[in-house]
């Protein structure tokens, strides 16, 4: 569909009126009508001086585009351009083009002042949504695109260069996930004081070698005429490790609603949870290469967690009962073990032994199970008979047994409403 003022509407009229002129010059040279062939070569002219206009004019054109590098699903990005008139003709018609890959419609189309003068410049914005997953995306290339007076023979002047828009997984509340397991397996109220390092002072002492100098407490060292030190109090933090399932042989569903998205947006929210209660929060996976984000607390963390999950991919070989029993001596005593599986149909004897090993290791295991028979079937192989099925209450009732707080997660648009109650021995799927 041809949009009125766009640029064929504009071509059109030009092969119309450049038909026109044509035509009159062979007509009256034909016929030797003077008036008509002088009227053919005036509107061929004038015709010649509007196509120059444009592509004189688009030499003095410059133009930025300014807009966020990073963004979350569902966003409304502004995208800004500066469109500066160097030159000494002015600008008509102008008008910005880019093309906004996350958005559901990525041709986006600007306007400008109808009427630009020399040696200025205007703005030009549009809100595109990250419509599209999670992912790494190229805005543009963008166009600048002016005309002559009558809005013909527009000329394009290209940015070439494009603009990498990280979209990170959308994020949501889970006010009811159970607090994390206590970073040291001893600790507890009734725990006394240790020293170690923190912000807290536990006592003072006299310096020793080694001593950072940054802890003398300089009041008892004028008192006593020698170095002395603050002792801190040893810091009970909680570690919490986050799983991610890459197996590519687990993946059902397509776009944002596979159970890589279902479980990357879950993690994503964990890890905010967790990490708003103040824990330590690491990730994990296996994909075709080992995933790992180190220990760490605050919001500049929870952007490393955010920016590792946007380019995760289901390309690994690794089963995730593997990979968990590979890791466990590999998570301080204490923490806890945030795993994600993709699929109830799995061996349970398997499953249940990789989660034996994180309580060996001494860490409490939080098991969420999606429910992959919501989703959408996309390899052959997952086409099983029933009699194949490892139905998911077992699968669920497996992991419970095993003393891990289970939450089950069929396809849904509000994931947070899922991790109210924990599995209780009966899934309801709505």
């Amino acid at each position: 569909m041809t949009l009125e003022g766009s640029p064929s509407a504009a071509r059109g009229t030009a092969r119309v009126l450049v038909s026109l002129a044509a035509l009159a010059i062979v007509w009256g040279a034909a016929l030797q009508v003077r008036i008509v062939l002088a009227c053919g070569i005036a509107q061929a002219c004038v015709l010649v001086l509007l196509w120059i206009y444009p592509r004189i004019a688009a030499r003095s054109v410059f133009v930025t585009r300014r807009m966020t590098s990073r963004a979350f699903e569902d966003d409304d990005v502004e995208v800004t351009f500066g469109v500066e008139n160097r030159g000494f003709l002015p600008l008509v018609h102008p008008e910005v083009e880019d093309f906004f890959v996350p958005d559901k419609e990525p041709r986006r189309r600007t306007p400008l002042p109808a009427f630009l003068p020399g040696r200025t410049r205007a703005l030009a914005r549009y809100q595109g949504s990250c419509s599209a997953k999670r992912g790494t995306y190229a805005i543009g290339p963008a166009h600048a695109r002016v005309a002559c007076p009558l809005g013909l023979f527009p000329k394009d002047v290209s940015l070439r260069e494009t603009a990498p828009l990280l979209v990170y997984p959308r994020a949501v509340p889970l006010p009811a996930l159970p607090a994390a397991g206590q970073g040291i397996p001893w600790a507890s109220s009734a725990t006394s004081r240790v020293a170690g390092h923190s912000t807290e002072a536990l006592s003072v002492r006299e310096y020793r070698p080694g001593d950072s100098l940054r802890r003398v407490h300089w009041p008892t060292t004028a008192r006593r005429g020698k170095l002395a030190v603050l002792e801190l109090e040893l810091e009970h933090a909680r570690d919490v490790t986050i799983f991610l399932d890459l197996d590519r042989r687990t993946l059902r569903g397509l776009g944002r609603r596979s159970t890589l998205e279902t479980s990357v947006r879950i993690a994503a929210s964990a890890a905010a949870s967790y990490l708003q209660q103040g824990d330590r929060v690491r990730l994990m996976a296996h994909g075709k290469e080992l995933v790992l984000v180190p220990p760490g607390s605050g919001e500049r963390h929870l952007a490393l967690v955010l920016e590792e999950l946007a380019h995760v991919k289901p390309e690994g070989e690794l089963p995730l009962e593997d990979f968990l029993e590979r890791s466990a001596p590999s998570l301080p005593p204490g923490s806890t073990a945030f795993v994600i599986f993709s699929s109830a149909d799995q061996e349970v004897k398997k499953r249940t032994e990789s989660v034996a090993a994180l309580h060996a290791r001494g860490c409490s295991v939080v098991a969420v199970l999606l429910a992959e028979r919501t989703f959408l079937a996309v390899f052959k192989e997952q086409q099983k008979s029933r009699d194949e099925i490892v139905e998911l209450p077992v699968a669920a009732d497996a992991l419970a047994g095993e003393g891990a707080l289970v939450y089950v997660v069929p396809q849904v648009e509000d994931l947070g409403a899922r991790f109210v109650h924990p599995y209780g021995g009966v899934w309801r799927r709505r």
